[in-house]
């Protein structure tokens, strides 16, 4: 008897641990709250050096989300099609917040370029287009077989407009 309470307990437990549509949801509200304020922080820039290091601070925080957002997907349960719909959602916000930032980033470029931090930040966007491949991957991943083609389409903006931005820092 106190084994079979044992194993209901661990069950329970892991049930809880495991994210579904909601953490995935949770995860892309933190990676989107965290993507404005490193928009916001570029667009407020005025050029200087040490203005410069709240940028640093943002984009590392950014990309702590997006590695904690893979790997709430990576052990996310799979998504029911009315789960898979409120992440659609959740994509196209997150969608339109990227795009913002990544237009405040290529706008920046002049100012990057006068402080020869150009290439650091080429490197950044590439970081975080990867960072965000392998949570948009996951995600994904975790969507019904009947929808992913839909879901990739949804991605594959932010995808392209990644590859933009990092095209006009070459």
């Amino acid at each position: 008897m106190r084994v079979a309470s044992v194993v209901v307990s661990a069950s329970a437990l892991a049930g809880s641990v495991l994210g579904d549509g909601n953490t995935i949801r949770n995860a892309m509200k933190t990676i989107g709250r965290d993507t404005a304020a490193l928009g916001d922080a570029v667009s407020s820039w005025s050029g200087d050096l040490l203005g410069a290091l709240p940028i640093v601070g943002k984009a590392g925080g950014l990309l702590v989300a997006l590695k904690h957002g893979a790997h709430t997907a990576d052990v996310s349960t799979p998504l029911s099609f009315d789960e898979a719909l409120t992440v659609a959602t959740a994509t196209g916000d997150l969608a339109s917040t990227v795009n913002k930032t990544l237009d405040a980033l290529v706008s920046a470029r002049p100012k990057f370029d006068h402080l020869f931090v150009t290439p650091l930040i080429l490197i950044t966007l590439d970081v975080q287009r990867g960072a965000s491949n392998d949570f948009s991957s996951k995600v994904v991943g975790k969507v019904p077989k009947e929808l992913q083609s839909i879901a990739r389409q949804l991605i594959k903006g932010i995808d392209d407009n990644f590859g933009a931005a990092i095209d006009a820092y070459h």
